[in-house]
């Protein structure tokens, strides 16, 4: 049943959907999610244009930020977040603040440890590439085309 997830119709899917969000089930179809969407493309805007700035790059995944750990520990990451927010709605807004373990470098990690990280040198990041990617080999052909 190519084209239909988990052999469904979209009408199928359009009333499972609707079925599991009832409580705003009302609001959709209405162009409200895309207004929503841009609303928060713009506030991430805003925070990633914030640390550029700063040379100091956010990489933003769904509603939260990848960054260097050091914004996190003095909560400028936090306070950027929450000054785009009020900037944008003249409200203040709750900011969860998730802080991940600085990775460890690979000579850390017993061989076949589940947390083994590859080096995270800037070289070792340029580089790694070449261990998981077919990308260079692809680069290669399309510049060596006749």
């Amino acid at each position: 049943m190519e084209g239909r997830p988990n052999g469904m119709s979209w009408r199928e899917l359009k009333e499972a959907i609707l079925d599991a969000h009832k409580p705003i089930k009302d609001y959709f179809f209405r162009g409200l999610g895309n207004r929503l969407q841009f609303e928060d493309s713009c506030i991430a805007e805003s925070v990633m244009l914030q640390f550029a700035k700063m040379d100091a790059p956010a990489l933003p995944i769904h509603d939260s930020f990848i960054m260097h750990h050091g914004f996190g520990t003095y909560g400028e990451l936090e306070e950027a977040m929450r000054r785009a927010y009020y900037d944008r709605f003249h409200r203040d807004i709750k900011v969860k603040v998730d802080m991940v373990v600085p990775i460890k470098p690979a000579k850390d990690y017993p061989i076949g440890d589940k947390n083994f990280f590859a080096d995270t040198s800037i070289d070792g990041i340029i580089n790694v590439e070449n261990d998981y990617s077919q990308w260079r080999d692809r680069d290669d052909m399309w510049m060596n085309r006749k």
